[in-house]
C-alpha cells in the first residue's frame, strides 16, 4: 500500500488531536458539573448570610459582633463581606438554590483554569481532571472558600504555564486577585504559598546551573538557561512584592495576616470536622490516597528529575491535606497539574517496551500509520458536549427547586424547633448546638446565640466552655448560671439533652432532629 504523503497526514492528525482534547475537556466539565450539582448549604453559610444582610442594613462593615452574648461587641472584623452581599443578594432574588448554583459554577471554573495547565495527551488530561474532581469534591459548600479553590487554580495556571515559556502578561492578574482574595477570604495565604513554592524553585534552578556551568568550565547553553533562571528570579520577587502591596487594600489593612494565624494556633480548632485529620476508613478519603499511588508511577528510575517547584507544591499541599480535610481540596488542585508534567514521560516509556515485546503491535501501528486518519466530526463532538452538559444543568436544576431546599433544610437543621421558638418565645437567652448557630443567627436573629461557626471570634476559652456545657463535664451547671442561659436547643444526642431533666429542665419540643428545654 502507498503510504499518504505526510504533509497531509501531519494536519489532519492535529484537528483530530484538537478534536478529542475538546471532546474530553467537554464531558470532563460536565461530569465534575453533575457531581457539584447538589445542595451545598453548610452550617457556615447561615452566618455568612446573617452577615451579608447586616451589612446591607446597616451600610457598613461589622467592627464588633452584634450577633452573639457571649462575645458581644468583642472586636470582629472578617474577610469575607464581597460573597456575604452577594449571598445575601442571591438568596433575596431566587432563594437558597441560587447557592448551589453559584458553587456549582465556581467548581466548574475552578478546574477549567486546573485543565489549562494540565499536560499530556487528551484522554491522561480528562482522567487526571476527574480524578481532582473526586478529590475535591468533599469540600464543597456556599461559602468564601470557593474564592480561595478558585483563585488558588488561578495562580497555579498562571505561574505553571509562565514558567514553562507562556506569557508574562498574566502574572499581571494576580495582584488584582490577591487584592480580591484577602477582602474575602483567609485562604489568601494559599497564594503566597503557590507563589513562594515558583521562587523556591527558580532560586533552585539559579544555585543548580551555576554550579553545573562552573564545574564544565562555562557552555552558551548553561549560560543561557541561567540567565533564564535568574530572570524567573527578579520576575517572581517583583511579583511577590506586588503580592504583599495587595494585601493591604482591605479595611484592616496589614492586620489581616493576624486573622488567619490566629485561626490556625487555636487548641480546639480539632474539634471542628473539617480541621480534622482525614478518616482513610471512609471513602471520601480514598480519592487522596489514589493520587498518592500515582506518584509511584512518575517516579523510579528511567523517569526525568522533577523540578524543585513542582516538589514543593506537592509536599507543602499534601502535608497539608494529611493535617486537615479541607485541604484536601486545595491539594487537588496542585495534583493533577504536577503528575500530568511527568506521567507522560512514563507512558512513552511503556509504549517503548510494548514495541520491543509485540513485534505485531509494532507492524499493525506502521500499517494504521500509513492511513489518513478519520476526519473529525466537529457537529457530533458538540452535539455529545451540549447533551452532557443539558444533563448536568438538569441535575443542579432539580437540586436547586424551592421544594428540594425546603427538604434538604429540613432534614439538616432545627426548622421544627424554630418555629416552636418563633410561636411560643421560651424566655431567656439560649444555649445552641455549635454546628447551629449559623442557622440560628439567619432564622432565629431575636435570640443571639452563645457559639456558631466563626471560631476566630470564641477562641480557645469559650470552645472549652462550650464542650464542657454540651458532654455535661463537671461545672456545666455553674457556666449555664454564670451566662444565665434559659433555653437549651440541642440534637437528641449531646449529652446534656440527658442529664437536663435530672436536674428539673422541662422539655418542651422534640422531634428527629432537636430537644428543647426550658428552666422551670
Amino acid at each position: 500500500m502507498k503510504a499518504k504523503d505526510p504533509s497531509r497526514s501531519l494536519p489532519a492528525r492535529l484537528r483530530l488531536h484538537r478534536a478529542v482534547h475538546g471532546l474530553m475537556l467537554g464531558l470532563a466539565l460536565a461530569g465534575l458539573l453533575a457531581l457539584a450539582a447538589r445542595p451545598h448549604l453548610s452550617p457556615d453559610t447561615w452566618w455568612h448570610l446573617r452577615t451579608g444582610a447586616w451589612i446591607w442594613e446597616h451600610r457598613r462593615l461589622p467592627t464588633t459582633d452584634p450577633f452573639s452574648y457571649t462575645r458581644y461587641g468583642a472586636t470582629w472584623q472578617p474577610p469575607g463581606w464581597p460573597v456575604q452581599l452577594l449571598f445575601y443578594g442571591l438568596v433575596r432574588g431566587a432563594g437558597y438554590g441560587a447557592l448551589n448554583v453559584w458553587t456549582a459554577f465556581m467548581v466548574v471554573l475552578t478546574y477549567l483554569l486546573v485543565a489549562r495547565a494540565l499536560r499530556g495527551g487528551p484522554y491522561m488530561r480528562a482522567l487526571a481532571l476527574v480524578l481532582a474532581g473526586l478529590t475535591g469534591s468533599l469540600y464543597q459548600a456556599a461559602r468564601p472558600y470557593m474564592v480561595t479553590s478558585l483563585l488558588t487554580a488561578l495562580y497555579l495556571w498562571a505561574l505553571e504555564t509562565w514558567y514553562r515559556g507562556g506569557s508574562p502578561r498574566r502574572l499581571k492578574l494576580l495582584p488584582l486577585a490577591m487584592t480580591f482574595w484577602v477582602n474575602t477570604h483567609a485562604g489568601f495565604l494559599a497564594g503566597f504559598l503557590v507563589w513562594g513554592s515558583y521562587l523556591a524553585g527558580a532560586g533552585w534552578e539559579v544555585l543548580t546551573k551555576r554550579r553545573a556551568s562552573d564545574d564544565t568550565m562555562g557552555t552558551s547553553l548553561l549560560a543561557t538557561r541561567n540567565s533564564i533562571a535568574k530572570k524567573r528570579v527578579t520576575t517572581l520577587l517583583r511579583l511577590g512584592t506586588w503580592l504583599l502591596l495587595a494585601t493591604l487594600l482591605n479595611p484592616q489593612g496589614a492586620k489581616i495576616w493576624g486573622y488567619p494565624l490566629h485561626t490556625l494556633g487555636l487548641q480546639h480548632l480539632t474539634w471542628i470536622a473539617e480541621w480534622q485529620s482525614p478518616d482513610f476508613n471512609q471513602p471520601y478519603a480514598w480519592p487522596f490516597l489514589l493520587w498518592w499511588a500515582l506518584l509511584l508511577l512518575i517516579v523510579g528510575p528511567g523517569m526525568p528529575p522533577w523540578r524543585a517547584h513542582h516538589l514543593l507544591l506537592w509536599l507543602l499541599f499534601g502535608f497539608m491535606g494529611f493535617r486537615a480535610v479541607r485541604n484536601i481540596a486545595l491539594f487537588a488542585l496542585v495534583a493533577p497539574i504536577v503528575w500530568t508534567a511527568y506521567a507522560p514521560a512514563r507512558l512513552s516509556q511503556w509504549r517503548k517496551r510494548l514495541r520491543h515485546y509485540s513485534p505485531l503491535r509494532l507492524r499493525i501501528r506502521r500499517l494504521l500509520a500509513t492511513r489518513e486518519p478519520p476526519p473529525p466530526r466537529p457537529w457530533v463532538n458538540r452535539a455529545l458536549v451540549v447533551l452532557a452538559w443539558l444533563l448536568a444543568l438538569t441535575r443542579l436544576v432539580v437540586h436547586s427547586t424551592p421544594q428540594a431546599m425546603a427538604a434538604y433544610v429540613a432534614e439538616t437543621f432545627p426548622q421544627g424547633a424554630v418555629a416552636y421558638m418563633k410561636a411560643m418565645r421560651p424566655p431567656g437567652r439560649l444555649f445552641n448546638d455549635y454546628n447551629w448557630g449559623g442557622y440560628l443567627l439567619w432564622t432565629l436573629p431575636e435570640y443571639p446565640v452563645f457559639i456558631d461557626g466563626r471560631t476566630d471570634l470564641y477562641g480557645d476559652a469559650l470552645l472549652q466552655t462550650w464542650g464542657d456545657i454540651v458532654n455535661a463535664e463537671p461545672g456545666w451547671q455553674e457556666h449555664l448560671q454564670r451566662y444565665q442561659v434559659h433555653t437549651v436547643l440541642l440534637p437528641r444526642q449531646r449529652p446534656l439533652t440527658r442529664v437536663l431533666p435530672l436536674f428539673g429542665w422541662k422539655e418542651v419540643y422534640r422531634d428527629d432532629q432537636a430537644v428543647l428545654f426550658v428552666r422551670p
